[in-house]
């Protein structure tokens, strides 16, 4: 049966519950989801950190009930454990299920500057801050559990560990550190689809929160400006925006397949393209860039900005990007090769850095074939 496949992931559950909804069987709502439980209650899926199917929210709107069975099947007996101190040392001992690309571990291994006591202790690290990303990332979910009628202790640690960004979000010092941001003027923010990603993101809205944000897709609803509903219409109000003094939060790593210029980053030698359009709106808006992501420090998460380039007078847009590509990969670079609690890949970055080890390994073995025969 397919749920004997100990490496059966979410997206595989989606796949046939879609596929027993479009044959008119049943639905795939709470008995299908209890029935699938039931049949794997003692192994529960391995979250795949390849497949974004793995996320809860790709799976729709379900009902309570529904969403309590899968949460129980991708989190396993993680969910009865009662919350400590730190979510960390929690989470530690039911994230060696965590399935990560072995050859994507060895690259970041080998360019690490944190290596740990071994290569299995930082491995194990890095499992738990995946399993603790996707957690986050299910949080909608968690909230659709806690209205479900199940074990009511359940229901408050789960909630309890959902909200344990309350204490760096509210902390005296993450406020002073947006203040001095603020007091200092507009910013062009620049983020990226890894690390800490969720968190950093949770803390701006909090502290920034009469300062905008740039959405790939998603609701348009307040200070959010959604590029794909009109990419140079958000580019145009991307501008208007820092050129009135408010800041703006940008993942410039975004997909290029609709970008008609793209700025080339140098990822530990893998080559890794981008669209310009931040880089153009800083140029345009004459803005300061700044990097800004969160990073682990111990059991704690904190912010962490540096200033960017500026554009200088008479300078070239041509100038400017390469000088803004540059600081871009250094950044990335220097958070990836990090604590590996702060070395979590995204889709992108998981699928470009991926594809840049494999064409890097076929280039090698190439190399290495020509070099025999001679």
């Amino acid at each position: 049966m397919l749920w004997e496949h100990r490496q059966l992931t979410l997206k595989d559950l989606r796949t046939a519950a879609t596929f027993i909804q479009m044959c008119g069987n049943e639905t795939w709502d709470e008995a299908y989801f209890e029935t699938a439980y039931a049949l794997i209650e003692d192994a529960p899926f391995t979250p795949n950190t390849t497949a974004e199917g793995d996320f809860l929210s790709s799976f729709g709107n379900l009902s309570a009930k529904a969403n309590a069975y899968l949460l129980k099947l991708k989190f396993g007996k993680f969910l009865e454990v009662p919350a400590g101190d730190n979510i960390f040392e929690d989470a530690r001992p039911y994230a060696d299920a965590i399935f990560l690309h072995q050859e994507t571990s060895d690259f970041l291994y080998a360019n690490s500057r944190y290596p740990l006591n071994s290569k299995t202790e930082w491995l194990a690290e890095r499992k738990t801050a995946f399993f603790l990303d996707h957690f986050f990332s299910d949080s909608s979910v968690i909230n659709a559990y806690r209205k479900s009628s199940m074990d009511s202790t359940r229901i408050a640690t789960l909630y309890q560990r959902s909200h344990l960004l309350d204490g760096v979000i509210q902390s005296p010092d993450t406020a002073a550190f947006f203040d001095e941001i603020k007091r200092t003027g507009s910013y062009l923010m620049c983020t990226f689809h890894a690390g800490n990603y969720l968190v950093s993101q949770s803390i701006y809205r909090v502290h920034m929160a009469d300062h905008w944000t740039v959405r790939n897709r998603g609701n348009a609803a307040g200070n959010h400006i959604v590029v794909s509903e009109n990419r140079l219409g958000s580019a145009f109000k991307a501008i208007k925006v820092l050129m009135s003094g408010k800041c703006l939060l940008i993942a410039p790593d975004s997909n290029v397949e609709d970008s008609q210029s793209v700025s080339e980053l140098n990822i530990f030698g893998c080559k890794v393209n981008i669209p310009d359009g931040a880089a153009r709106i800083a140029y345009e808006a004459h803005a300061k860039t700044a990097w800004y992501t969160a990073t682990i420090n111990g059991s704690q998460y904190e912010p962490v900005f540096v200033e960017g380039p500026q554009r200088a007078a008479r300078e070239s847009f041509d100038s400017f990007k390469t000088r803004f590509a540059e600081f871009y990969s250094a950044q990335v670079a220097f958070a990836l090769s990090g604590h590996p609690r702060n070395t979590i890949l995204k889709s992108f970055f998981l699928k470009f850095i991926n594809l840049s080890i494999s064409a890097n390994s076929e280039t090698d073995e190439v190399e290495n074939e020509t070099s025999d025969e001679n």
